[in-house]
């Protein structure tokens, strides 16, 4: 049985000016997430769809040349963790589009130095699409609101025994053949990965990557609230028990994002976070190629 905090009287999400040093926490616990995730890769998968990381200086290339999805072909932490230049940016792009042409993306943050790296990446025919919330909270416990009983759901870790089924989950939501990747991060130093069940069926997944500084970013969720679907109340379930899950890890932050952004931050998708303790820390945009598809395409 788990518990679900009634709603809270919250209009949206608290927004904070995060400095350029918080800036670079929080975007190193998904860089160092993905560049864990790509050394996790068996071997024979690797090779089969072509996975390379690639560092340009500080700027981490995370990359495949089959899987035509711009989340496996990206830069990550351009400007971030040290200044940018127009040759670094030129060296990076050549990467990509060796790799991937028209699908893939590059992060941008708006603490990113120098200044004139977004006007770089437009004179470079890129475009900002499909940009997203970064959120956060801290080690707060959560809040203590009056909790109510529900029945209907179940939270579990995935463990071997119920990794194939957590696995194939996720292969049917994204239709990206990952299953032997996926698997490869079960019992990994750092992962944990939680499913919530109506009875015995799976209704919502979601992952974090512990960081030995105590930052927690969580992703490999499905279905994306606010994108993939329009019901919001098991991922704040999911969202809810890892949390409390990761209270004995020495947790500083936990980073999430919100997919779909909204300007008066007063969705549901919103509502729920703030009700968790998160704030909102900066819009994270996503430059793709303008002539690119979809940079958040599924397999086809």
């Amino acid at each position: 049985m788990i518990t679900i905090n009634p709603p809270l009287e919250t209009t949206g999400m608290m927004m904070v000016i995060a400095p350029p040093r918080l800036a670079r926490q929080l975007e190193a616990a998904e860089r160092d997430a993905w560049l864990d995730m790509y050394r996790a890769a068996p071997p024979s998968y690797a090779v089969e769809f072509q996975l390379e990381i690639r560092w340009v200086r500080e700027v981490l290339l995370c990359l495949s040349r089959v899987i035509p999805f711009s989340l496996f072909n990206r830069a990550l932490g351009l400007g971030l963790f040290a200044p940018a230049d127009e040759r670094l940016l030129d060296r990076v792009l050549a990467v990509l589009q060796r790799a991937a042409e028209h699908a893939f993306l590059i992060n941008y943050v708006p603490s990113s130095d120098p200044p004139e790296l977004k006007q770089w990446l437009r004179a470079r025919d890129l475009e900002e699409s499909a940009s997203w919330d970064r959120i956060f909270r801290g080690s707060q416990p959560l809040p203590t609101a009056e909790s109510e009983a529900c029945d209907e759901f179940s939270l579990e870790r995935v463990t071997q025994r119920s990794a194939s089924e957590w696995a194939d989950f996720l292969v049917e939501q994204y239709r990206v053949p990952v299953k032997p990747w996926l698997m490869a991060l079960v019992d990994r130093t750092g992962w944990r990965h939680y499913l919530l069940r109506r009875g015995a069926q799976i209704m919502a997944v979601r992952s974090v990557h512990l960081s030995d500084n105590g930052m927690v970013w969580s992703g490999l969720e499905a279905p994306a609230p606010g994108d993939t679907t329009q019901l919001f109340d098991m991922d704040f379930l999911l969202v809810q028990g890892i949390i409390r899950r990761c209270s004995d890890r020495g947790m500083r932050y936990f980073v999430a994002d919100i997919e779909r952004p909204s300007i008066t931050r007063d969705t549901s998708v919103y509502r729920n976070y703030a009700r968790l303790g998160f704030r909102r820390a900066y819009r994270r945009g996503n430059f793709v190629p303008a002539a690119g598809t979809d940079p958040m395409k599924i397999w086809p």
